[in-house]
């Protein structure tokens, strides 16, 4: 009974981390610290766990209810990005505008979230929304996974197929990094071995994995409890894990299945750690970590050319006041954007 009573909000300061995380990799300056955009591969899993969390008890899944939540959720703060960035763009050419390409089919494939399928306009305009637009993929997947697999399989089956299908992938895509084919890093291979949203199915079919099995979880003999010391060790055995295993391609799901064991820790979780995760502060930095991380790069490109007008050359005060400008940005735009648009989306479509 302790597990469906037991709140899963600790969940959500996560997403800050993770959005923290992508943040410093894209303004840190750090040298080898390409494995920081892991986060993206969290959220995949993360996403797929909380699918379940939220609809696991459900019979049947509405494919028009569901869409219609699911874009309520992203479409309004990545349009609003993607404006940001074409004006961040112009404004970061303002004084060569020869230089400026407006592409319309590129525009509208951004606006249209399919970007991420095609290699040479996965990270145009916001770098970051190629990874909403693998997302939007999982979601219209989603309810007939639902419907059609976790609801007529049985637990152990979908255990099966999804482990199979996670090796299956690191070991294909691993073959063909390492191999003679493979064009290297400024190659359009690189763009579609790390963006195609395919090739990240993996991860979030093993945190829908993982979701049933915490759904489940009295199969397993397993309670709800003080995990703080095998959290922590399972998060310093998940940084050691990316260490050792940094030249190997890990970007799209390689450790997925440490991130659902995690996630799976963290949930049941009931000690100090979930108590510091619960505070109403940490949980908004969570809320608002969406914001946060489609908000950095058109901010970035905005400071960036202020800096470069002003001939400021100091990088630590360009990441401290990017960061701070980002909060301010992501706290305003889901108060203002964020939550009243997808009130507004559900209002006019749901009741259609």
């Amino acid at each position: 009974a302790k597990i469906n009573t037991m709140t899963t909000s600790q969940l959500t300061f996560t997403r800050f981390i993770a959005a923290f995380l992508l943040f410093v990799y894209h303004f840190g300056g750090i040298e080898n610290d390409e494995h920081l955009n892991l986060g993206v591969s969290y959220f995949y899993v993360l996403s797929g766990f909380v699918m379940i969390l939220a609809y696991g008890k459900k019979e049947h899944i509405s494919p028009k209810e569901y869409y219609i939540n699911r874009l309520a959720r992203i479409y309004p703060l990545h349009i609003m990005t993607l404006l940001l960035a074409i004006a961040a763009n112009i404004f970061k050419y303002i004084n060569y505008l020869e230089y400026v390409k407006f592409d319309i089919p590129s525009m509208l494939m951004n606006a249209l979230l399919i970007h991420a399928w095609i290699p040479q306009i996965s990270l145009s305009y916001n770098v970051p929304s190629w990874s909403i637009s693998v997302e939007m993929f999982f979601y219209l997947l989603f309810p007939f996974i639902f419907n059609y697999v976790i609801k007529k399989w049985k637990l152990k089956y979908i255990a099966i197929f999804t482990l199979s299908f996670w090796l299956i992938c690191q070991i294909g895509m691993n073959i063909f990094y390492f191999s003679e084919y493979y064009g290297g890093y400024n190659s359009l291979d690189r763009y579609f071995l790390k963006f195609n949203p395919f090739l990240h199915l993996n991860s979030f079919l093993v945190g829908i994995l993982f979701g049933l099995i915490f759904q489940n979880i009295q199969l397993f003999n397993f309670k709800a409890g003080n995990y703080d010391i095998p959290v922590i060790i399972a998060t310093l055995t998940t940084i050691l894990l990316i260490y050792l295993t940094r030249n190997l391609l890990i970007h799209n799901g390689f450790h997925s299945i440490t991130f659902g064991g995690l996630i799976l820790l963290i949930t049941l979780n009931t000690g100090r750690i979930t108590k510091i995760f619960n505070n109403k502060h940490l949980i908004y930095l969570g809320e608002i970590s969406f914001a946060l991380y489609l908000l950095q790069i058109p901010i970035g490109m905005i400071l960036t050319k202020i800096f470069s007008a002003a001939g400021i050359k100091n990088h630590t005060l360009f990441f401290c006041l990017s960061f701070i400008v980002v909060m301010i940005a992501s706290h305003f735009s889901y108060k203002y954007i964020e939550i009243p648009a997808r009130n507004k989306i559900k209002k006019l479509f749901g009741n259609a």
